[in-house]
């Protein structure tokens, strides 16, 4: 016989191993030296054992926040680009109601950058040998603003704007 999951225990550990990427990501504004590879990795291991039970990660399973804990804490799982690809085409399974389409957009771009490829929505930036924040390669970028708000994103000049504010 199954056991039954507890999405309420699930959301608050998601939770939990969000505040803690995000206190580590605040630390390295301070200083560089604070990046803790171990809290990514670790929380990797722990989601792929969560999803093992659960599948994706979906609003009416977690919530809205418990599915966006998940969502960026896969985000943050560089060190398994297979792990991200593997989320990434569970979550296009879903309808738009249970899971975020920005979210699927962001994480489509970072698989992307990761395998060297251009992005799809032009959510991932990166700093050139100058300190100057620079969007990575895109695919067509003719067609960019309609498949941005096709996923519910703002406007590429939005974005850049948001991007270079916070650096």
């Amino acid at each position: 016989m199954c056991k039954e999951i507890d999405f309420e225990a699930i959301k608050n550990e998601l939770r939990e191993m969000y505040e803690l990427d995000q206190k580590m990501r605040s630390w390295l504004k301070e200083n560089k030296e604070n990046w803790d590879s171990s809290i990514d990795k670790e929380n990797t291991e722990r989601l792929k054992e969560i999803i093992r039970q659960t599948w994706v990660l979906t609003i009416s399973k977690v919530w809205k926040n418990g599915s966006m804990y998940a969502w960026l804490l896969v985000q943050h799982a560089d060190n398994d680009i297979d792990f991200q690809e593997r989320y990434l085409n569970l979550m296009k399974l879903e309808s738009k109601d249970e899971i975020h389409q920005d979210n699927i957009a962001y994480l489509e771009d970072r698989v992307a950058v990761a395998k060297w490829e251009e992005q799809v929505y032009w959510t991932q930036f990166f700093i050139d040998q100058d300190w100057v924040l620079k969007p990575r390669p895109i695919i067509d970028i003719k067609n960019l603003e309609k498949r941005r708000k096709s996923m519910w994103l703002e406007s590429f000049e939005e974005y850049e704007k948001l991007m270079l504010s916070n650096i």
